[in-house]
Formats: structure tokens, sequence, C-alpha cells
């Protein structure tokens, strides 16, 4: 009975003590949202640099251990994220420290990363991307009434939509649609750098690829799986409290074999 109780006394320490901690160590979504955006508002207001970076290598170990249970990350977007967040430190680390501008954008790109990891079918990113689809038609639309001008324009705002909202589309986008739509961005660019239009159907078909692949990639975000027919119940228990179920187990079992000698 006592190298019963002994392995019993193993398995709780095993599955009640192990695996809580673990778990514990995990970073909730959106409190890694939460916590881009403390740090967003220290950029903003000029803090010190040496306390902002302070908060981006909480916000990198935050990143590390984020719990991947309910969301989905491209490898090539985590990696993209992890590049930014080191660019950024390197910025706060340096003697002449950050250029303001530069560190204000590149921390919202985060803040709108983390968003969509967080709140995938609601993020910030989602609005403007909807944004990219209208100025593409508007491009289309210039481009083949040879308005160079209005097709630059647009151009220009399409740009800074893409590059706001790039690290989130390479969390959720396939590699080879962003590739596609990369390839095609740059194809019209380098038509609206001239004069005129040299490809009219190149670059119409290029914009068409380029839209193609932005709503692909919001359609898939958009796609929302349907709740658990019966509610589901998430119990959280603290270290106390597992030694006290494990107290009880034990105290159980001692009175069990009490009571067996007794009688």
């Amino acid at each position: 009975m006592c190298r019963r109780l002994a392995w019993l006394l193993v398995l709780f320490l095993t599955v009640f003590c192990v695996t809580p901690a673990q778990a514990a160590e995990l970073v909730n979504p959106i409190t890694l949202y939460q916590e881009s955006v403390k740090v967003e508002n220290m950029i903003k207001q000029g803090e010190s640099p040496g306390k902002v970076l302070t908060a981006l290598e909480t916000l990198s170990d935050m990143y590390t251990r984020l719990d991947p249970r309910n969301i989905h990350q491209r490898v090539e977007g985590q990696q993209a994220v992890t590049a930014e967040l080191i660019a950024l430190k390197q910025m706060f680390a340096a003697v002449k420290g950050p250029e303001q501008a530069v560190a204000e954008y590149r921390i919202h790109r985060l803040s709108v990363a983390f968003d969509s990891l967080a709140y995938p079918t609601s993020s910030t990113w989602l609005p403007v991307a909807r944004s990219m689809e209208n100025n593409l038609d508007k491009l289309i639309e210039t481009v083949a009434k040879g308005d160079q001008k209005a097709a630059r324009a647009t151009m220009s705002k399409l740009r800074q939509e893409r590059d706001g909202i790039w690290l989130a589309l390479q969390l959720h986008g396939h590699p080879a649609e962003l590739n596609a739509l990369q390839s095609a961005h740059r194809y019209v660019e380098s038509q609206l750098a001239m004069e005129q239009v040299a490809d009219k159907q190149g670059t119409l078909d290029a914009l068409g690829s380029y839209k193609a692949s932005i709503g692909s990639v919001t359609s898939q975000i958009h796609k929302v799986e349907d709740p658990p027919f019966l509610p589901v119940l998430h119990l959280t228990l603290d270290p106390m409290m597992y030694g006290t179920a494990g107290a009880m187990i034990l105290a159980l079992f001692g009175w069990r074999m009490f009571r067996k000698k007794k009688n």
C-alpha cells in the first residue's frame, strides 16, 4: 500500500505541478496587443530610450511566449515580426537614439500585427485592406483612361496602406499570394514612374492580380467557425488550489488505510 501511495504522489506532482507551471508562462494574444499599445504610447509621448528599450524587451519576451491555441501565424510572418522588434530595439539602444517618426511608424505596424492576432475577425487592418481594394479599383479606372497623374496619387495612397499593414498581411497571408502582390506592386510602380504607361494591358492585369491577392487574404480571415453547441468551461486553478487538491487526495487515502487497519 505504501508503494502504491508513493506512485500516486509522483503522479500528482507530475500532473498538477509541472503542467500548470508551463501553462502559466503562456501569453494571451489580447495581453500581447495591449502591451504593444502601451509601448506605442510611450514612444509617442517621448519617453526616455532606456525605459522604452526595457518595455520593448518585455514585449519581445511576451511574443516568444504567445499562447499558440486558437491563433494561426505564418512562419514568414513570425520572422518578419521578430525582425521588426529587433530593428526597433536597436534604434532605442543606439547612442544617438531613435528617429521619432520611424520609431512611431514601426511600433504602430507591430501593434496592428498583434491586433490581428488578438481580434482576427475584427482587426484594425481589415478596413485598411478593403480600402486598398477600393484604391485598386480606382487605379484600374485611371490607368484605363490614361490619367497618369491621378494614378500616381492613388498609387501613393495604396503604398502607404500596404506598408502600414504589411506585418499583419505576412502573419495571415499565404506566401505565394503575398509574393504575387509584391510583384504586381513593383510592376505597377515601375509603369507609373514613366510619363505614360508603356504596357497598359500588362499593368491592368497586374492590378487585377493585386486585388485578387488582397481579397484572398481578407476572405480567409472572415471565415468564422461556428460556436460550440454547448458552452465551453475554462477552469483556471492557482498553485494553492492544486496543493489543496493534492492534500485532500493524500488525506483520503490515509483515512482509507486507517479504516482498513482498524477493521
